[in-house]
């Protein structure tokens, strides 16, 4: 790339004249990169993006001699992200009869619920089902991306122990917010949903 020393070379004015301190005016700075821009532009195609990089590590050393800081955005340089909104979901509740006696061993899935040209559909999650304990409880833990409202799926798979044949249900929960913690640097993190479901109650087969 070529630019000319002698505009970086003039002399600042005041003390740092004659003192050996090269200085940068607001016109020399604009000529500058007026210069790059105008140099990088007639590279071609094919070797464009290699010797953009290599004028671009000329440019920033040079302006770093010259103790002159400059942003990319300056440059015309945009930094791209690739990724996604991620949020962790904590779903809790409570499976029982009809009469309001907790279940145990029932199996408990977790589905976020999209919608798609006015349609909603119930995605299933990668993740292992959990079951409920002697109380009738369960906790779903999972990591996705940051649904508005999500589903849960129970489902009896023990057969006629804990208290007979119960037909599966289903529930779904929109009445919750995400909270990021303060400690969350992620860039894509959307926080935590902690939600809390109504009780699920079963019906005999």
């Amino acid at each position: 790339m070529l630019i000319s020393f002698s505009v970086l070379l003039r002399g600042c004015p005041g003390g740092a004249r004659g003192k050996g301190f090269p200085c940068l005016s607001t016109q020399h700075f604009s000529y500058i990169l007026h210069l790059w821009k105008k140099q990088t532009h007639h590279i071609s195609m094919k070797t464009q993006k290699h010797n953009k990089a290599r004028a671009l590590r000329f440019f920033s050393m040079l302006l770093a001699l010259l103790g002159i800081g400059v942003s990319c955005e300056e440059l015309g340089i945009v930094e791209v992200m690739y990724g996604s909104p991620t949020a962790h979901f904590s779903v809790k509740g409570k499976v029982t009869d009809e009469s309001g006696n907790p279940i145990q061993n029932i199996e408990v899935y977790l589905y976020g619920v999209t919608n798609y040209e006015g349609q909603d559909y119930a995605v299933p999650k990668n993740h292992q089902p959990v079951r409920t304990d002697t109380k009738g409880t369960y906790l779903v833990e999972m990591n996705d991306i940051p649904y508005t409202t999500v589903q849960v799926n129970v489902k009896d798979i023990d057969g006629a122990a804990n208290g007979g044949e119960f037909a599966s249900d289903s529930l779904r929960s929109s009445s919750f917010t995400f909270i990021k913690d303060k400690n969350d640097k992620s860039a894509w993190s959307v926080g935590t949903a902690d939600i809390k479901m109504p009780d699920i109650k079963l019906k005999k087969q």
